[in-house]
């Protein structure tokens, strides 16, 4: 398995978008990407994916759809 933080972060976010989509759990498969990372690396993860999540965030308060 590649420890690439921005492909990993890729992988995990399309996962959520499926679950988004079309309902199917995904939860394991993200379980077992991140179980499978080295500390340094799921930082990593955690940072980018976050920060994908705020900038979805603020795309959405910016065209008046905010949770």
């Amino acid at each position: 398995m590649t420890h690439d933080a921005d492909a990993i972060a890729e992988k995990i976010l399309a996962l959520r978008q499926l679950t988004a989509e079309t309902g199917t759990a995904t939860t394991r498969s993200q379980n077992d990407i991140l179980r499978a990372l080295p500390d340094d690396v799921l930082v990593e993860v955690a940072v980018r994916v976050r920060r994908e999540a705020a900038r979805l965030e603020v795309l959405l308060a910016a065209l008046g759809g905010a949770k």
